[in-house]
C-alpha cells in the first residue's frame, strides 16, 4: 500500500536531508518523488545546465505551471501518480502489496499541496530551520 507524505519548506530547509534520513531507515519501503523533477528533465533537454539563478527558477516555475494546465491533465501530478503505481506494482510482484511504502513528495505550491492532500489522502509535513521561522512572522 502506498502512503504519501507531502514535504514542504523553504529552499535549504533540509527537506531532502530529512527524506534521505527516512529512506535510510525505510530501505525498499520508501522513495522520493517531486512535482518539479519532470520539469527539470525537460529544461535539461532544452539546454539547461542545472544552474539555479532567479531567472531559471522563474522559468522552471512557469514551465511547471504550463505543464499543470495541459489539456490532457496535470503533467507533474500525473508523474507522481505514475511513480506511485510503479511502486505499488513492485510491492505486488513480491507479494508485499499490504506493506506500507512511503512516498515523500516535494511540493511547494499551496494549491498543489491541497489538491494532492485530498486526491491521495496524503499527510503534509513542513520542514523548518530556526532561521526559516523568522521569515514567516
Amino acid at each position: 500500500m502506498i502512503k504519501m507524505v507531502l514535504v514542504n519548506g523553504f529552499p535549504g530547509s533540509g527537506k531532502t536531508t530529512f527524506e534521505r534520513l527516512c529512506l535510510n531507515r525505510l530501505d525498499a519501503y520508501g522513495s522520493i518523488a517531486s512535482t518539479i523533477d519532470f520539469v527539470k528533465q525537460i529544461a535539461t533537454w532544452c539546454g539547461w545546465n542545472g544552474e539555479k539563478t532567479p531567472e531559471v527558477r522563474r522559468f522552471l516555475s512557469d514551465l511547471k505551471e504550463l505543464l499543470s494546465k495541459a489539456p490532457w491533465g496535470d503533467v507533474p501530478i500525473e508523474k507522481i501518480k505514475s511513480h506511485c503505481r510503479a511502486k505499488q506494482f513492485e510491492l505486488e510482484q513480491f507479494d508485499m502489496g499490504d506493506q506500507v511504502h512511503l512516498v515523500f513528495v516535494d511540493v511547494r505550491e499551496a494549491k498543489n499541496l491541497d489538491k494532492m492532500k485530498r486526491e491521495f489522502d496524503a499527510i503534509t509535513l513542513l520542514i523548518r530551520r530556526p532561521a526559516d521561522m523568522s521569515m514567516t512572522r
